[in-house]
Protein backbone atom coordinates (compact mmCIF):
# COMPACT_ATOMS: atom_id res chain seq x y z
CA UNK A 1 0.00 0.00 0.00
CA UNK A 2 1.10 3.53 -0.49
CA UNK A 3 -0.34 6.80 0.71
CA UNK A 4 -1.67 9.64 -1.82
CA UNK A 5 -0.60 12.97 -0.56
CA UNK A 6 -3.87 14.80 0.16
CA UNK A 7 -5.41 17.43 -2.89
CA UNK A 8 -6.88 20.47 -2.38
CA UNK A 9 -10.61 20.71 -2.34
CA UNK A 10 -12.94 22.14 -6.09
CA UNK A 11 -10.39 20.25 -7.97
CA UNK A 12 -12.66 16.71 -7.93
CA UNK A 13 -9.73 15.36 -4.98
CA UNK A 14 -10.58 14.20 -1.62
CA UNK A 15 -11.16 16.43 1.07
CA UNK A 16 -7.58 16.25 3.28
CA UNK A 17 -8.44 14.37 5.61
CA UNK A 18 -9.69 11.15 3.89
CA UNK A 19 -6.29 8.58 3.20
CA UNK A 20 -7.18 7.12 0.30
CA UNK A 21 -5.77 3.55 -0.12
CA UNK A 22 -4.26 1.85 -3.20
CA UNK A 23 -3.16 -1.75 -3.70
CA UNK A 24 0.49 -2.38 -5.64
CA UNK A 25 0.18 -5.28 -7.90
CA UNK A 26 2.89 -6.94 -8.87
CA UNK A 27 4.05 -7.53 -12.48
CA UNK A 28 4.51 -10.20 -14.27
CA UNK A 29 7.85 -10.64 -14.34
CA UNK A 30 8.41 -9.97 -10.27
CA UNK A 31 6.56 -13.44 -9.77
CA UNK A 32 9.23 -16.46 -9.57
CA UNK A 33 8.46 -19.30 -11.66
CA UNK A 34 7.35 -22.68 -10.87
CA UNK A 35 9.49 -25.30 -10.42
CA UNK A 36 9.46 -27.65 -13.61
CA UNK A 37 8.00 -30.75 -11.18
CA UNK A 38 4.57 -28.21 -10.53
CA UNK A 39 1.65 -29.71 -11.09
CA UNK A 40 3.49 -33.37 -11.81
CA UNK A 41 3.22 -34.66 -8.37
CA UNK A 42 6.97 -34.83 -7.93
CA UNK A 43 8.43 -33.41 -4.71
CA UNK A 44 10.00 -30.06 -5.00
CA UNK A 45 13.38 -29.88 -3.86
CA UNK A 46 14.56 -27.81 -1.39
CA UNK A 47 16.51 -24.92 -2.00
CA UNK A 48 19.75 -24.99 -2.01
CA UNK A 49 21.39 -22.58 0.25
CA UNK A 50 25.44 -21.43 -0.16
CA UNK A 51 27.78 -24.08 2.02
CA UNK A 52 28.54 -23.25 5.65
CA UNK A 53 32.27 -23.82 6.40
CA UNK A 54 31.95 -25.16 10.08
CA UNK A 55 29.59 -27.90 8.90
CA UNK A 56 31.83 -29.14 6.32
CA UNK A 57 34.85 -29.02 8.27
CA UNK A 58 32.48 -31.22 11.65
CA UNK A 59 30.99 -33.66 8.38
CA UNK A 60 35.00 -34.23 7.14
CA UNK A 61 35.85 -35.12 10.66
CA UNK A 62 36.65 -38.63 11.19
CA UNK A 63 34.49 -40.68 13.97
CA UNK A 64 35.85 -41.13 17.53
CA UNK A 65 36.69 -44.92 17.12
CA UNK A 66 39.01 -43.75 14.05
CA UNK A 67 40.85 -41.06 16.02
CA UNK A 68 44.46 -42.17 17.63
CA UNK A 69 43.72 -40.84 20.92
CA UNK A 70 40.79 -42.81 21.68
CA UNK A 71 42.94 -46.07 21.29
CA UNK A 72 45.38 -44.90 23.24
CA UNK A 73 42.91 -43.95 26.24
CA UNK A 74 41.24 -47.37 25.82
CA UNK A 75 44.69 -49.19 25.97
CA UNK A 76 46.12 -47.26 29.10
CA UNK A 77 42.39 -48.24 30.45
CA UNK A 78 43.09 -51.68 29.85
CA UNK A 79 46.02 -52.03 31.28
CA UNK A 80 45.40 -50.04 34.87
CA UNK A 81 42.18 -52.73 34.72
CA UNK A 82 44.63 -55.85 34.39
CA UNK A 83 47.17 -54.52 36.94
CA UNK A 84 44.33 -53.71 39.60
CA UNK A 85 42.70 -57.27 38.45
CA UNK A 86 45.95 -59.14 38.98
CA UNK A 87 46.86 -56.96 42.48
CA UNK A 88 43.59 -58.00 43.58
CA UNK A 89 44.08 -61.52 42.88
CA UNK A 90 47.55 -61.85 44.59
CA UNK A 91 45.86 -60.24 47.75
CA UNK A 92 42.92 -62.16 47.75
CA UNK A 93 44.67 -65.72 47.06
CA UNK A 94 46.49 -65.22 50.61
CA UNK A 95 43.60 -64.68 52.72
CA UNK A 96 40.09 -66.77 53.71
CA UNK A 97 36.93 -64.65 54.76
CA UNK A 98 33.24 -66.28 55.48
CA UNK A 99 30.53 -64.21 56.63
CA UNK A 100 29.14 -67.78 58.43
CA UNK A 101 30.66 -66.46 61.91
CA UNK A 102 29.04 -65.57 65.19
CA UNK A 103 31.08 -64.48 68.41
CA UNK A 104 30.32 -66.85 71.29
CA UNK A 105 30.87 -67.62 74.85
CA UNK A 106 31.23 -69.67 77.81
CA UNK A 107 27.54 -68.33 79.70
CA UNK A 108 27.14 -69.31 82.94
CA UNK A 109 23.33 -69.86 83.19
CA UNK A 110 22.71 -68.95 87.65
CA UNK A 111 20.35 -70.87 89.20
CA UNK A 112 19.09 -71.59 92.81
CA UNK A 113 20.45 -74.81 94.36
CA UNK A 114 18.20 -74.75 96.90
CA UNK A 115 14.30 -74.03 96.77
CA UNK A 116 12.70 -71.00 98.31
CA UNK A 117 11.14 -67.02 98.11
CA UNK A 118 13.06 -64.56 96.67
CA UNK A 119 13.90 -62.01 99.07
CA UNK A 120 16.31 -59.35 97.13
CA UNK A 121 17.69 -59.29 93.83
CA UNK A 122 20.54 -56.97 93.85
CA UNK A 123 21.42 -56.74 90.12
CA UNK A 124 20.28 -55.02 87.91
CA UNK A 125 20.15 -55.72 83.36
CA UNK A 126 23.03 -55.67 82.06
CA UNK A 127 25.15 -54.47 85.08
CA UNK A 128 28.95 -55.42 85.46
CA UNK A 129 29.29 -58.33 88.10
CA UNK A 130 32.70 -59.49 89.78
CA UNK A 131 33.22 -63.39 90.90
CA UNK A 132 31.99 -64.01 94.34
CA UNK A 133 29.51 -60.76 94.01
CA UNK A 134 25.97 -61.44 95.78
CA UNK A 135 23.36 -61.97 92.91
CA UNK A 136 19.91 -62.72 94.84
CA UNK A 137 19.17 -63.84 98.87
CA UNK A 138 16.38 -66.10 99.04
CA UNK A 139 14.32 -66.82 102.40
CA UNK A 140 16.69 -68.48 105.21
CA UNK A 141 14.16 -69.54 107.93
CA UNK A 142 13.56 -72.87 106.67
CA UNK A 143 16.89 -74.07 106.02
CA UNK A 144 17.37 -72.10 109.39
CA UNK A 145 15.01 -74.51 111.58
CA UNK A 146 16.52 -77.41 110.12
CA UNK A 147 20.40 -76.35 110.90
CA UNK A 148 18.85 -76.29 114.28
CA UNK A 149 17.45 -79.60 114.13
CA UNK A 150 20.45 -81.19 112.87
CA UNK A 151 22.79 -79.48 115.78
CA UNK A 152 20.05 -81.20 118.37
CA UNK A 153 20.35 -84.43 116.89
CA UNK A 154 24.35 -84.31 116.81
CA UNK A 155 24.69 -82.89 120.74
CA UNK A 156 21.95 -86.13 121.19
CA UNK A 157 24.39 -88.50 119.56
CA UNK A 158 27.39 -87.19 121.56
CA UNK A 159 25.69 -87.97 124.95
CA UNK A 160 24.84 -91.05 123.11
CA UNK A 161 28.62 -91.71 122.57
CA UNK A 162 29.16 -90.11 126.50
CA UNK A 163 26.70 -93.15 127.92
CA UNK A 164 28.16 -95.64 125.68
CA UNK A 165 31.31 -94.95 127.04
CA UNK A 166 30.56 -95.10 130.72
CA UNK A 167 29.06 -98.26 129.98
CA UNK A 168 32.23 -99.62 128.50
CA UNK A 169 33.73 -98.66 131.92
CA UNK A 170 31.07 -100.45 133.91
CA UNK A 171 31.71 -103.78 131.79
CA UNK A 172 34.98 -103.32 132.43
CA UNK A 173 34.42 -102.71 135.73
CA UNK A 174 32.22 -105.59 136.13
CA UNK A 175 35.03 -108.23 134.31
CA UNK A 176 37.50 -107.16 137.09
CA UNK A 177 35.09 -108.24 139.93
CA UNK A 178 34.10 -111.50 137.53
CA UNK A 179 38.11 -112.43 137.26
CA UNK A 180 38.29 -112.39 140.94
CA UNK A 181 35.33 -114.02 142.14
CA UNK A 182 37.13 -116.65 139.40
CA UNK A 183 40.12 -116.25 141.35
CA UNK A 184 38.97 -116.93 144.70
CA UNK A 185 36.18 -119.78 143.40
CA UNK A 186 40.43 -121.11 142.04
CA UNK A 187 41.81 -121.17 145.26
CA UNK A 188 38.60 -122.69 147.21
CA UNK A 189 38.10 -125.84 144.55
CA UNK A 190 42.28 -126.09 144.95
CA UNK A 191 41.74 -126.26 148.62
CA UNK A 192 38.91 -128.65 148.60
CA UNK A 193 40.48 -131.11 146.09
CA UNK A 194 43.45 -130.97 148.40
CA UNK A 195 41.06 -131.47 151.48
CA UNK A 196 39.25 -134.40 148.91
CA UNK A 197 42.76 -136.04 148.45
CA UNK A 198 44.09 -136.09 152.14
CA UNK A 199 40.92 -137.73 153.30
CA UNK A 200 41.13 -140.16 150.53
CA UNK A 201 44.74 -141.05 151.44
CA UNK A 202 44.33 -141.09 154.94
CA UNK A 203 43.53 -144.33 157.43
CA UNK A 204 39.93 -146.12 156.90
CA UNK A 205 40.31 -145.62 160.55
CA UNK A 206 41.06 -142.43 161.11
CA UNK A 207 38.71 -140.90 159.11
CA UNK A 208 35.00 -141.69 159.08
CA UNK A 209 32.85 -142.34 156.49
CA UNK A 210 30.66 -138.80 157.27
CA UNK A 211 34.41 -136.47 157.01
CA UNK A 212 34.87 -138.02 153.57
CA UNK A 213 31.57 -137.21 152.24
CA UNK A 214 31.34 -133.89 153.46
CA UNK A 215 35.44 -133.50 151.38
CA UNK A 216 34.02 -134.82 148.64
CA UNK A 217 30.54 -132.64 149.01
CA UNK A 218 33.04 -129.23 149.31
CA UNK A 219 35.13 -130.39 146.15
CA UNK A 220 32.18 -130.83 144.27
CA UNK A 221 30.67 -127.36 145.13
CA UNK A 222 33.50 -125.34 144.90
CA UNK A 223 34.22 -126.43 141.45
CA UNK A 224 30.24 -125.52 140.89
CA UNK A 225 31.50 -121.85 141.73
CA UNK A 226 34.27 -122.24 140.13
CA UNK A 227 32.46 -123.03 136.70
CA UNK A 228 30.06 -120.45 137.92
CA UNK A 229 32.53 -117.74 137.91
CA UNK A 230 34.42 -118.59 135.01
CA UNK A 231 30.72 -118.24 133.40
CA UNK A 232 30.07 -114.72 134.54
CA UNK A 233 33.55 -113.57 133.59
CA UNK A 234 32.50 -114.28 130.62
CA UNK A 235 29.09 -112.62 130.24
CA UNK A 236 31.22 -109.48 131.62
CA UNK A 237 33.95 -109.56 129.34
CA UNK A 238 30.88 -110.07 126.23
CA UNK A 239 29.31 -106.84 127.76
CA UNK A 240 32.43 -104.78 127.47
CA UNK A 241 32.37 -105.84 124.06
CA UNK A 242 28.96 -104.89 123.67
CA UNK A 243 29.31 -101.44 125.41
CA UNK A 244 32.21 -100.86 122.93
CA UNK A 245 30.01 -101.82 119.91
CA UNK A 246 27.58 -98.82 121.31
CA UNK A 247 30.38 -97.14 121.33
CA UNK A 248 31.16 -97.20 117.87
CA UNK A 249 27.71 -97.37 116.88
CA UNK A 250 27.20 -93.99 118.46
CA UNK A 251 29.88 -92.64 117.23
CA UNK A 252 27.95 -93.22 113.75
CA UNK A 253 25.44 -91.48 114.83
CA UNK A 254 27.50 -88.61 115.96
CA UNK A 255 29.19 -88.35 112.05
CA UNK A 256 25.63 -88.67 109.98
CA UNK A 257 24.76 -86.20 112.56
CA UNK A 258 27.56 -84.17 112.02
CA UNK A 259 27.03 -84.40 108.13
CA UNK A 260 23.35 -83.48 108.64
CA UNK A 261 24.90 -80.30 110.28
CA UNK A 262 27.66 -79.58 107.33
CA UNK A 263 24.81 -80.26 105.06
CA UNK A 264 22.16 -77.94 106.65
CA UNK A 265 24.89 -75.21 106.77
CA UNK A 266 25.53 -75.87 103.47
CA UNK A 267 21.50 -75.70 102.18
CA UNK A 268 22.08 -72.29 104.04
CA UNK A 269 24.53 -70.75 102.24
CA UNK A 270 22.90 -71.90 99.26
CA UNK A 271 20.34 -69.11 99.88
CA UNK A 272 22.69 -66.54 98.83
CA UNK A 273 23.57 -67.01 95.18
CA UNK A 274 27.09 -65.49 94.28
CA UNK A 275 28.34 -64.87 90.45
CA UNK A 276 31.10 -67.58 89.58
CA UNK A 277 32.80 -65.28 87.15
CA UNK A 278 33.41 -61.77 86.09
CA UNK A 279 31.12 -60.51 83.54
CA UNK A 280 27.84 -58.94 82.19
CA UNK A 281 24.21 -59.99 83.73
CA UNK A 282 21.45 -60.69 80.73
CA UNK A 283 18.73 -62.07 80.44
CA UNK A 284 17.63 -61.31 84.16
CA UNK A 285 14.41 -63.79 84.99
CA UNK A 286 13.73 -63.02 88.38
CA UNK A 287 11.90 -60.95 90.66
CA UNK A 288 11.30 -60.19 94.42
CA UNK A 289 8.74 -62.50 95.28
CA UNK A 290 9.01 -65.69 93.35
CA UNK A 291 9.19 -69.11 94.07
CA UNK A 292 12.31 -70.64 92.51
CA UNK A 293 13.35 -74.17 92.78
CA UNK A 294 16.45 -75.70 93.07
CA UNK A 295 18.13 -77.09 89.77
CA UNK A 296 14.93 -75.42 87.73
CA UNK A 297 14.86 -72.47 85.31
CA UNK A 298 17.89 -69.88 85.26
CA UNK A 299 17.59 -66.64 87.34
CA UNK A 300 20.01 -65.35 84.57
CA UNK A 301 22.95 -65.57 82.87
CA UNK A 302 26.58 -63.88 82.96
CA UNK A 303 28.18 -63.24 79.69
CA UNK A 304 32.45 -63.28 80.49
CA UNK A 305 34.22 -60.11 78.45
CA UNK A 306 36.51 -63.84 77.25
CA UNK A 307 34.67 -64.46 74.19
CA UNK A 308 35.53 -66.03 70.81
CA UNK A 309 34.38 -66.29 66.99
CA UNK A 310 32.78 -69.64 66.06
CA UNK A 311 33.29 -69.26 62.18
CA UNK A 312 31.68 -71.55 59.52
CA UNK A 313 34.40 -72.46 56.66
CA UNK A 314 33.64 -74.97 54.06
CA UNK A 315 35.55 -78.60 54.13
CA UNK A 316 37.54 -77.77 51.35
CA UNK A 317 39.21 -74.89 52.84
CA UNK A 318 40.34 -76.57 55.82
CA UNK A 319 43.56 -77.56 53.90
CA UNK A 320 44.82 -73.96 53.93
CA UNK A 321 43.85 -73.62 57.85
CA UNK A 322 46.04 -73.93 60.92
CA UNK A 323 46.19 -72.98 64.10
CA UNK A 324 48.24 -69.90 65.29
CA UNK A 325 47.19 -68.48 61.71
CA UNK A 326 46.44 -64.36 61.85
CA UNK A 327 43.45 -63.65 61.36
CA UNK A 328 41.15 -60.02 61.53
CA UNK A 329 37.48 -59.88 62.81
CA UNK A 330 35.50 -57.31 61.71
CA UNK A 331 32.47 -56.70 63.87
CA UNK A 332 29.52 -56.06 61.97
CA UNK A 333 27.97 -53.77 64.45
CA UNK A 334 30.43 -51.59 64.98
CA UNK A 335 32.18 -51.64 61.40
CA UNK A 336 35.75 -52.29 63.63
CA UNK A 337 38.06 -54.78 62.89
CA UNK A 338 40.22 -56.36 65.57
CA UNK A 339 43.00 -58.66 65.30
CA UNK A 340 42.47 -62.75 66.99
CA UNK A 341 44.05 -65.75 65.83
CA UNK A 342 43.17 -69.33 64.69
CA UNK A 343 42.64 -71.54 68.17
CA UNK A 344 41.52 -74.93 66.79
CA UNK A 345 39.28 -76.82 64.20
CA UNK A 346 36.15 -78.71 65.65
CA UNK A 347 36.82 -82.73 65.04
CA UNK A 348 33.14 -83.00 62.72
CA UNK A 349 30.95 -80.61 60.93
CA UNK A 350 28.43 -79.12 61.92
CA UNK A 351 25.86 -80.71 61.27
CA UNK A 352 26.92 -83.62 62.62
CA UNK A 353 26.50 -82.36 66.15
CA UNK A 354 22.84 -80.80 65.00
CA UNK A 355 19.83 -81.77 66.83
CA UNK A 356 18.31 -83.44 63.63
CA UNK A 357 21.79 -84.85 62.26
CA UNK A 358 21.55 -85.88 58.17
CA UNK A 359 20.73 -89.24 57.26
CA UNK A 360 22.39 -89.86 53.97
CA UNK A 361 21.69 -93.13 53.46
CA UNK A 362 18.55 -92.44 50.89
CA UNK A 363 17.47 -92.77 47.85
CA UNK A 364 17.96 -89.69 46.61
CA UNK A 365 21.02 -88.05 47.47
CA UNK A 366 22.68 -84.76 46.66
CA UNK A 367 26.30 -84.23 47.76
CA UNK A 368 26.54 -81.13 49.39
CA UNK A 369 29.42 -78.76 50.61
CA UNK A 370 29.85 -79.13 54.45
CA UNK A 371 31.17 -76.25 57.17
CA UNK A 372 33.26 -77.41 59.83
CA UNK A 373 33.48 -74.61 63.21
CA UNK A 374 36.78 -72.95 63.28
CA UNK A 375 37.42 -71.41 66.71
CA UNK A 376 38.83 -68.25 66.52
CA UNK A 377 39.87 -66.30 69.71
CA UNK A 378 40.49 -62.28 69.85
CA UNK A 379 43.97 -60.91 71.15
CA UNK A 380 43.79 -59.92 74.84
CA UNK A 381 45.31 -56.90 73.64
CA UNK A 382 42.12 -56.15 71.41
CA UNK A 383 39.70 -57.24 74.29
CA UNK A 384 41.37 -55.11 76.54
CA UNK A 385 41.69 -52.24 74.91
CA UNK A 386 38.43 -52.25 73.23
CA UNK A 387 35.47 -50.10 73.48
CA UNK A 388 33.13 -52.42 71.75
CA UNK A 389 30.47 -54.27 73.46
CA UNK A 390 30.64 -58.04 72.31
CA UNK A 391 28.21 -60.45 73.14
CA UNK A 392 27.09 -63.96 71.65
CA UNK A 393 25.08 -63.98 68.36
CA UNK A 394 26.74 -61.03 66.90
CA UNK A 395 27.72 -61.49 63.33
CA UNK A 396 31.52 -61.03 62.28
CA UNK A 397 33.23 -61.51 59.22
CA UNK A 398 36.63 -63.33 59.79
CA UNK A 399 39.44 -63.07 57.16
CA UNK A 400 42.14 -65.73 58.11
CA UNK A 401 45.92 -64.96 56.32
CA UNK A 402 46.69 -68.37 54.99
CA UNK A 403 50.08 -67.74 54.40
CA UNK A 404 51.59 -66.25 57.88
CA UNK A 405 53.09 -69.35 60.01
CA UNK A 406 51.80 -71.12 62.78
CA UNK A 407 52.60 -68.81 65.87
CA UNK A 408 51.02 -70.59 68.61
CA UNK A 409 51.77 -69.21 72.28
Amino acid sequence: MSRVPPQRPGNGHPPEDQVVETRVVPSRADVPAPPESFGRGEPTKPEQKPDDPQKKQEEEKPPLYKRPWFWAVVGMVVIVIAVVGVLWYLHAKGKLSTDDAFIEAHVTNVAPRVAGHVLEVLVTDNQQVKAGQVLVRLDPVDLQQALESANSQLASAKNQVIQAQKQVGVSEAQVAQAKADVTAAQANATQANEDLKRYQSADRRAVSQQQLDAALAAARSTRANLESAQQKQTAAEAQVTLSQAQVATAGDQVTRAQVAVNQAKTQLQYTVVHADQDGRIANLNVSVGDWVQAGGQALMAIVPRDVYVIANYKETELKEIHPGQRVTIRVDAYGATLNGKVDSIQSGSGAAFSLLPPENATGNYVKIVQRVPVKIVFDQSALSDSQYLLGPGMSVVPTIYIHDKDQQQ
